[in-house]
C-alpha cells in the first residue's frame, strides 16, 4: 500500500514483484535445502535492482543505494526470514 504512495510507485508496482519473483525462483532452483543461501538471493536482487530505478527516480548514488536497500533486506530476509524458515 505506501508503494501507492511513492513518487516512484508505477515503477516500484512493476519491479519490485518481478524482481521478487526472480529472487523466489532463484532461491527455490539453486538453493533447494540450503536455507542460509536462499535467503541471500532476495538481498542481492532486491538491493541491485531496486537500485537501479531508485537512482534514476532521485538521482541518489547507486552504491549508496544498494547498501540502504541490502542492510533493509537482509534485516528482513536473513535476521527475521531465515528463522522463520527454519521454523516452518
Amino acid at each position: 500500500m505506501a508503494n501507492w504512495l511513492s513518487p516512484v510507485a508505477l515503477p516500484d508496482l512493476m519491479f519490485g514483484p518481478l524482481l521478487t519473483l526472480y529472487a523466489a525462483i532463484l532461491s527455490w532452483r539453486t538453493s533447494y535445502g540450503k536455507k542460509v543461501l536462499a535467503c541471500i538471493y532476495p538481498v542481492l536482487i532486491n538491493a541491485f535492482g531496486v537500485s537501479a530505478y531508485i537512482y534514476s527516480f532521485y538521482g541518489i548514488s547507486y552504491m549508496v543505494s544498494v547498501l540502504t536497500i541490502g542492510a533493509s533486506e537482509l534485516v528482513t530476509a536473513v535476521l527475521i526470514g531465515y528463522p522463520l524458515l527454519v521454523a516452518i
